[in-house]
């Protein structure tokens, strides 16, 4: 868990399932492969709360990405995300350089 800028970043537990909107066993069975795979999906939270995003760290090539939920979008959950997530990453994991993977078409990010 990482806390900073306001946010929690944290793994998915099964007690967020009913908050998800979406098909929740789907994306549990996505995130652990995707861990089997090097990729850590952590969830965004203001304070501890409910889940209002992710962000995600491919271990073995230092990248980076991240979606906020359209109803928490604009507040700078991505932002604030990105900004602990590069920190620890630079200062813990002791990468050098990071990048951001980002879906074409997204003009805010």
């Amino acid at each position: 868990m990482l806390q900073g800028e306001e946010i929690v970043l944290r793994d998915w537990l099964d007690a967020d399932l009913p908050d998800m909107p979406f098909n929740a066993d789907a994306f549990l069975v996505r995130i652990r492969r995707r861990r089997a795979q090097g990729i850590v999906d952590l969830a965004v939270m203001r304070d501890g709360g409910e889940p209002l995003g992710l962000v995600a760290l491919h271990m073995t090539i230092g990248v980076l990405g991240h979606t906020i939920g359209p109803a928490h979008r604009g507040r700078g959950m991505a932002s604030r995300s990105l900004r602990l997530m590069t920190r620890f990453c630079h200062e813990e994991l002791g990468f050098s350089r990071l990048r951001l993977s980002i879906v074409p078409g997204n003009v805010p990010s």
